[in-house]
């Protein structure tokens, strides 16, 4: 199951992308004629125009679709486990009624009894509570991609399916990098809900810093050792004077 959707993960893209842009199925005539004039002439600019199938396809493959059962998906998760924190209670609720019970006959009868099932903060508990958390880091997580990557295939979608609308490049630019953003907050999200993601990420973070330090350390050293090497090179020993010599003078 995993090599499938390893195999799905890589094969989607190039089925949208690559191949229908390499056979020239994404774009019109009339601009395939453009782009041959244009590029006799040797033109810098790289334009692209797509058409209103490929759009439609396109958009739907890569972001409503998936968007769609990531939605339908989270909400049913947040269903269930609504549903099991419900019923987790209303089993606490009757096990303390019953233990509260079984407590009120053993003073009727003398005697003390002690109910093993006396409702605590167990591992249900706990396990639930991760499982919230977990929910709610999907939710926000899943918030997140919606919010970057929506306003650009609105807007992909809608200026190609209308001739006539024109949109500056600096919307367009706008669009794309706030789709990208999301890449960057993916990992942030990460690290601020999750400890062990939030452990890791400090710690690969300290070795990156810890390493570029030493290698710095030791460039420097290896500076100050050829310093001292040159200026001991330089270093000329100068004779000693005969007493001959001296005694010339």
């Amino acid at each position: 199951m995993a090599y499938l959707m390893l195999a799905a993960t890589w094969l989607s893209p190039i089925t949208i992308s690559y191949v229908p842009i390499f056979m020239g199925w994404y774009t019109t005539k009339d601009y395939l004629r453009t782009y041959d004039e244009i590029e006799s002439e040797q033109s810098e600019q790289c334009n692209f125009k797509v058409n209103k199938p490929y759009a439609v396809i396109s958009s739907s493959i890569s972001f409503w679709i998936p968007c769609t059962i990531m939605i339908f998906t989270y909400l049913a998760i947040f269903k269930e486990a609504n549903r099991q924190e419900k019923a987790l209670h209303a089993r606490a609720g009757n096990a303390m009624l019953m233990h509260r019970h079984s407590r009120e006959v053993g003073d009727k009868n003398g005697a003390l009894h002690i109910n093993a099932n006396t409702p605590t903060k167990d591992r249900n508990i706990l396990k639930m509570k991760r499982e919230h958390k977990a929910a709610r880091t999907l939710g926000i997580i899943m918030g997140a991609f919606i919010l970057c990557w929506l306003p650009f295939f609105l807007f992909y979608v809608s200026t190609s399916l209308c001739d006539s609308c024109q949109c500056p490049d600096v919307v367009t630019v706008i669009m794309f990098w706030t789709g990208y953003f999301n890449s960057a907050l993916n990992p942030i999200i990460y690290a601020y809900f999750n400890r062990d993601f939030r452990n890791a990420f400090k710690n690969t973070l300290a070795c990156a810093f810890c390493s570029f330090c030493r290698r710095r350390a030791s460039d420097l050293d290896a500076m100050e050792r050829l310093d001292r090497r040159g200026s001991a090179q330089l270093r000329v020993p100068l004779p000693s004077r005969r007493a001959s010599d001296l005694a010339s003078l």
